[in-house]
């Protein structure tokens, strides 16, 4: 057993870390004060309802967008063809390494109708593998830059977070032959994409997002034509609407 000496000594040194320990969490706990029950009643609605609308900066980031993509000339060189406009579909999955960084991948497609001097030539589609990686600021350069003000107070919304991106891979092309003219179009080679877009996520809630884009794909390479190879250029301007969500 430890005699009454030994006991009254540990008791002591005991004392005087338990004094030592509080001395030193004194500091913290000035700087997080300690809310009460009637102070957290009266703030959490309008904190729920911020955090509610708040997207995560960080985790896993999944987008559907549809739209349209705008040919930004024509198609097939030193010919008469015209280009319609076509339709336009773009999944991604991302994941934010930091609030102001993703990376991932980009899968699109659109269609394209060519007129050739009036008869349709085919159909062009456009399949873009696109390794992408996004540029979002985060929110004290938002808030340091007057944004986040100007989404609060003078668009009444919540979280508004714009952001710039890059992707870089491979167009794959299809080519179906029109039944209307007896010209014949051949195989479409398969290019360097680049991609540069610029977009908007608007927050329904803290995992939800409605989001627009605007984007730029340079294509352009080489095709058969009659047994010939000539220049095409598929770039285009695409426009997109959709939804993302986070994890």
């Amino acid at each position: 057993m430890l005699s009454s000496t030994t006991y009254q000594s540990q008791w002591k040194r005991s004392t005087l870390l338990v004094i030592l320990i509080a001395i030193i969490l004194a500091p913290c706990r000035e700087a997080y004060p300690q809310v009460t029950n009637d102070e957290l009643s009266k703030e959490s609605p309008a904190h729920a309802e911020e955090v509610r609308t708040e997207l995560s900066p960080m985790g896993l980031v999944l987008g559907l967008r549809a739209g349209a993509a705008f040919p930004t000339e024509k198609v097939l060189k030193n010919t008469g063809n015209g280009t319609s406009i076509g339709p336009l579909v773009n999944g991604e999955v991302l994941y934010a390494l930091r609030e102001w960084v993703r990376i991932g991948m980009m899968l699109e497609w659109h269609q394209h109708s060519i007129n050739l001097w009036g008869p349709k030539l085919g159909t062009l589609g456009v399949f873009s593998i696109l390794p992408t990686v996004e540029f979002p600021p985060d929110r004290s350069t938002r808030e340091r830059l007057g944004w986040e003000s100007f989404v609060n107070y003078d668009l009444g919304l919540k979280s508004l977070i714009p952001y710039v991106s890059l992707g870089l891979g491979a167009n794959v092309h299809s080519f179906s032959n029109s039944k209307e003219v007896t010209d014949r179009a051949g195989s479409f080679s398969t290019t360097f994409a680049l991609r540069v877009a610029t977009g908007i996520d608007i927050a329904l809630n803290s995992k939800w997002s409605l989001n627009t884009e605007l984007a730029w794909n340079s294509d352009s390479g080489t095709y058969k034509f009659n047994g010939q190879e000539a220049d095409f250029n598929a770039s285009t301007l695409n426009l997109l609407v959709g939804i993302r969500t986070q994890f």
